[in-house]
C-alpha cells in the first residue's frame, strides 16, 4: 500500500515540476548524490524496510525531469572526515528534530552577511564527481532567448541563459537552498527556499561575461534537507527506508569548447 501512495505523490511531484520547468529534454534524470554508493550509514538508521533509495531512483529514471545535477562519489564521501559524516546524518534526519536549536544558522536573520564567502565557509562541501570538472558547451539560439547548455557525459546539467524573464539567469535541476558561482573577478549567491525541481535565478551579466572570458567557474551549492526527489520527507520516513542524506557540493569547472559559445549571446537582446 505504501508502494502505491509514493508512486502517486512521485508522479504528482515530478509532473508538476516538469509542468513549472516546461522542460522536456531528452537525457535522463540523474539522481545520485554519491555514484556507485555503497556506503556505512550510522548506527541512527533503521533497518531497511518498505521503499528503498533504489526504488525512489527508479521512480526518477522514469518519470522525472530529464535533466542531470552534481553527485560527489564513493571515494570523496569516504575521504570526509567522520565528524562531518556525522553532522551530515544529524542535519539531515533532525532538521525538524532539534538540530537547529543546537547548530545556529550560517546567516543573520536580517540576511545581511549572506556573502558568497561566508557561504562557502559554513559547510563543508563535498568535491563533485571529477566528471563535471569540464564541460562542453552547446549554444542553442530561441526565439526571445539564447542559452549556453553545459553537457558531461552524463548529459545536461547547468544552463546559462540570455533573455526570458531575467536578461541573464542559470539553471540548475535540484532541490538547492543555496547556488554560490564564482568566475574571475566576478561572484554571485542565490539562497532562498526552493519551490520547484528546475532552480532557476537571475545572475549579473558581468558574471556571465567573466563565465565567457575565462571559459569557466566554481559553483557551490546547498542542498534542501527536507525533500528526496522532491518528496517532503519526515525523520520517521527517511530512518525507515534509509533515504540518502542531500549533500553540499563544489565543483570547478573548465568549458572545454569555450571558443565555439563565446558569440552565442546577441549584445541586442
Amino acid at each position: 500500500m505504501i508502494k502505491k501512495i509514493l508512486i502517486m505523490l512521485v508522479l504528482l511531484v515530478f509532473s508538476s515540476s516538469a509542468h513549472a520547468e516546461n522542460s522536456q529534454e531528452d537525457s535522463r534524470s540523474q539522481t545520485n548524490q554519491v555514484e556507485e554508493k555503497k556506503v556505512t550509514q550510522p548506527d541512527t538508521a533503521q533497518e531497511e524496510s518498505g521503499l528503498s533509495d533504489d526504488f525512489l531512483r527508479e521512480m526518477a529514471h522514469w518519470y522525472g525531469p530529464k535533466n542531470y545535477a552534481m553527485h560527489t562519489n564513493k571515494e570523496y564521501f569516504n575521504a570526509a572526515p567522520a565528524k562531518v559524516i556525522q553532522n551530515i546524518f544529524d542535519r539531515w534526519l533532525n532538521i525538524d528534530e532539534g538540530y537547529l536549536d543546537r547548530h545556529p544558522h550560517w546567516h543573520r536573520e536580517d540576511r545581511s552577511d549572506i556573502t558568497f564567502d561566508n557561504f562557502i565557509n559554513a559547510f563543508y562541501f563535498f568535491p563533485a564527481d571529477s566528471k563535471f570538472s569540464t564541460a562542453t558547451a552547446i549554444c542553442n539560439k530561441r526565439e526571445n532567448y539564447n542559452e549556453i547548455v553545459l553537457v558531461t557525459d552524463l548529459g545536461k546539467w547547468f544552463d546559462l541563459n540570455q533573455g526570458g524573464a531575467d536578461d541573464y539567469s542559470v539553471s540548475l535541476w535540484e532541490w538547492y537552498n543555496t547556488v554560490a558561482i564564482r568566475s574571475g573577478d566576478e561572484d554571485f549567491i542565490h539562497h532562498s527556499k526552493p519551490v520547484v525541481y528546475r532552480w532557476n535565478a537571475p545572475i549579473p551579466e558581468t558574471l556571465a561575461d567573466e563565465i565567457l572570458r575565462t571559459g569557466g567557474f566554481e559553483i557551490y551549492v546547498e542542498s534542501n534537507q527536507y525533500r528526496s526527489m522532491g518528496i517532503m520527507m519526515d525523520k520517521e520516513w527517511k530512518e525507515e527506508n534509509k533515504v540518502f542524506p542531500n549533500l553540499n557540493l563544489k565543483a570547478n569547472v573548465t568549458i572545454q569548447n569555450i571558443n565555439e559559445v563565446r558569440t552565442c549571446f546577441h549584445s541586442d537582446m
